[in-house]
């Protein structure tokens, strides 16, 4: 199943050195993410980040859950393939993706139920 992620902190150079600008901050990001349409994924699921397109150089990627008691707790990302594994306990999370690129940041969300 393919989920897209929404976008919640955004600085990025574009084609021809555009730049694009979005600020929120992290209380609406997690709220954005609570709106969107739920991803229902097994304990310990494996998952996989894919990108519409690539044309940038990844210098760094966080990974993390944030529970309903707002706990953090990281999730390591394959640099390779882009896999990982979600967490084993059940619950409601935010999924955050922070992106550092040779052409900028770009922070995601997402909304996660783990059953």
């Amino acid at each position: 199943m393919d989920v897209e992620l929404k976008e919640t902190n955004v600085d990025w150079h574009g084609e021809e050195g555009k730049q694009y600008r979005k600020e929120t901050n992290t209380r609406n990001g997690i709220n954005r993410a609570k709106k969107q349409k739920q991803l229902t994924v097994a304990p310990e699921a494996q998952g996989n980040l894919r990108f519409n397109s690539e044309d940038f150089l990844v210098n760094d990627i966080t990974s993390y859950i944030i529970s309903t008691s707002n706990a953090k707790q990281d999730i390591r990302i394959n640099e390779q393939d882009k896999t990982f594994t979600f967490p084993k306990k059940k619950g409601n999370y935010v999924y955050m993706l922070e992106l550092q690129t040779d052409r900028g940041y770009a922070q995601y969300v997402g909304n996660v139920v783990i059953k």
